[in-house]
């Protein structure tokens, strides 16, 4: 049942409804799970991050390996007014 509270006891009603809220987010599983989750999205996040560096990496030495075979090959050809 409700208890009335007279004005001096109004803090104390208020700490011991805090302290049971907090007690039942304890015994919540999805507060010591948020914890885990975070970490992996952190981790995925940097990872997504990471492997879009590697692919312009990768693009840019794809690029430059083609521009070195073009430039080969050009060399190789002999010339038109010879």
């Amino acid at each position: 049942m409700y208890k009335t509270a007279l004005p001096g006891d109004t803090n104390r009603l208020f700490s011991d409804s805090l302290a049971r809220r907090a007690k039942r987010k304890e015994k919540n599983p999805m507060n010591a799970l948020s914890k885990e989750y975070l970490l992996l999205f952190n981790t995925l996040s940097d990872t997504a991050q990471r492997l879009e560096q590697l692919r312009q990496k990768l693009l840019l030495s794809q690029q430059m390996a083609e521009a070195m075979f073009i430039l080969r090959e050009e060399g190789d050809e002999p010339s038109a007014g010879a």
